[in-house]
């Protein structure tokens, strides 16, 4: 039994260890037709710890096309500095990324040079949310009003409100906003599954676009702003 069991572990670790070094699929750019890669560009900016991460990815044909790594030829910029290529094999991708802790840029701009030395360059935006208030009182039976500070939303832009407890999501949901007068409101419906006590809130701005300079197959870009977090209490 205890041999079985050995074994049993034995080629469940193999397994294991293989599917995790295991080589991401992906073509190279030299080796496909230029004007079928398909760009995805997505920028994410996180006002509580000041972080600014930008991506890149590229597929064939659409955005759930073949991953299609860079060839020495071509290159990637975000705002004029170049991404390095990372390997999630966990998750079975690659992408190319920068990181920087700066104050978010007044313009996002990335720069796509393929093969044939086509360069594409895309202005992509983030708009930024502040929630007015700290350490808010919530009644959970009559919701609450949340004003912010910020650009009007467009169209082609979602929110996402976030409570927590000890960094862990208890709530995820979209409330509603009233753009022109600049507040959020978080209704009964969206609390009352969430128990009374004291929490951190902060809210997810995105926008995206599919208007994007490149060859046949076009592209897509996103972006997300992450404000602070403040403290709630719900009762």
């Amino acid at each position: 039994m205890k041999k079985v069991i050995f074994l049993f572990t034995f080629f469940t670790s193999l397994i294991f260890i293989i599917s995790s070094c295991q080589s991401v699929e992906r073509e190279k750019s030299n080796q496909v037709e230029q004007r079928l890669i398909f760009p995805q560009y997505t920028v994410s900016y996180d006002a509580e710890s000041g972080n600014l991460t930008a991506t890149a990815q590229f597929n064939l044909n659409n955005s759930a096309g073949t991953l299609i790594q860079l060839s020495s030829k071509s290159e990637v910029l975000f705002n004029q500095k170049k991404l390095k290529l990372i390997e999630d094999k966990e998750n079975q991708k690659i992408f190319y990324s920068i990181k920087s802790d700066e104050t978010l840029p007044k313009k996002l701009i990335f720069e796509y040079t393929n093969d044939f030395k086509n360069t594409f360059i895309n202005k992509v935006y983030i708009n930024p949310i502040v929630i007015r208030g700290k350490d808010i009182k919530i009644n959970k039976q009559e919701g609450v009003v949340i004003p912010f500070i910020g650009e009007t939303f467009s169209l082609d832009e979602t929110l996402d409100c976030i409570i927590t407890a000890n960094n862990t999501i208890i709530s995820n949901f979209s409330p509603d906003i009233n753009s022109e007068r600049k507040i959020i409101f978080l209704s009964p419906s969206n609390l009352a599954n969430i128990n009374n006590g004291e929490y951190t809130l902060h809210f997810v701005r995105r926008q995206s676009s599919t208007q994007v300079f490149a060859m046949d197959r076009g592209g897509y870009w996103e972006t997300e702003y992450f404000s602070k977090k403040i403290s709630i209490s719900i009762n």
